[in-house]
């Protein structure tokens, strides 16, 4: 009997300190800024490797490329050709599965609805991309994109829509928040805060989020026009957390709810609704918001 107290309560010591381990991970990590970096990149990047489009069987008008970043990695990315648009850019930066390569039927879509050139961002660790993904590292991704579509490519801020869909919303207003005063922002199905998407998905374990792919906290810099897209069914970004990043941009803005639609799936559930605000953004994004 009194071994099996002993073990008993030797049980209850480890337990107990076990959760005073987590907890005590917990509260620190609430307090960094990125959280627990190992835990929020592991659950934050699904990379596809390896795949891209060989330039023979590339569709007419699209390029792939490739760029460095300020830490030494080599990025890949899609450029679609301006029809009509030639002076507008629409800097794309996608969700956290797959790849860029995955994207290109939807970057010759966006071109082809706005005559605009579209330039979709890889991300470092996907694709044909060099080292691994990082939500630190992919907001370098994003400066050496934009580098690259103003020095190579040659459009200025003011030629420029910044398009992020979901992870990639945070690449989107990093950028945004830096003052360079871009055309508009695009914000699809975007993130608000890390915490807020782990509160939805994880309950007290989204504490280990700390402040990471923190959007929210970046809005109030964003003066440029924003669009907002959102579908008031999201399974994954719920449809609250849109809202929140919304109410906080100080700027013009319109917010573009699509009727059940889910996390992937809007332009096809109301293509209608989606392509008009979509195409009316690109074209003149000040008088866009301005007419909602």
């Amino acid at each position: 009997m009194f071994r099996r107290l002993l073990l008993m309560t030797r049980s209850l010591i480890v337990s107990l300190a076990c959760m005073t381990a987590i907890v005590a991970a917990v509260g620190i990590a609430a307090v960094l800024p990125s959280g627990c970096t190992t835990v929020v990149n592991r659950f934050a990047f699904y990379p596809a490797r390896g795949e891209y489009l060989r330039d023979s069987s590339l569709p007419p008008g699209v390029r792939h490329i490739s760029f460095a970043t300020s830490d030494g990695e080599t990025v890949e990315g899609y450029v679609v050709a301006a029809t009509t648009r030639p002076d507008r850019l629409v800097l794309y930066f996608h969700g956290n599965a797959g790849n860029i390569a995955q994207r290109v039927p939807e970057l010759r879509e966006m071109s082809a609805r706005t005559g605009a050139a579209v330039f979709g961002c890889g991300y470092r660790g996907y694709g044909t991309s060099t080292g691994a993904p990082s939500e630190a590292g992919v907001y370098l991704d994003g400066e050496a994109a934009l580098h690259h579509a103003r020095e190579v490519l040659g459009y200025a801020p003011a030629q420029i829509v910044v398009l992020g869909r979901s992870l990639g919303s945070t690449v989107a207003t990093h950028l945004a928040a830096q003052g360079d005063d871009f055309a508009g922002v695009i914000l699809v199905t975007p993130l608000s805060t890390g915490r807020d998407f782990g509160r939805a998905h994880m309950g007290p374990v989204s504490a280990l989020a700390g402040r990471s792919f923190d959007s929210l906290g970046r809005a109030p810099k964003i003066t440029e026009p924003v669009l907002v897209m959102h579908g008031d069914a999201d399974e994954v970004i719920p449809y609250e957390n849109g809202q929140k990043l919304y109410a906080a941009l100080p700027g013009p803005k319109r917010h573009v709810t699509i009727a059940g639609g889910h996390h992937n799936d809007l332009e096809f559930v109301d293509p209608q609704t989606y392509w008009t605000a979509f195409s009316a953004f690109v074209a003149a994004p000040a008088q866009a918001v301005a007419a909602k």
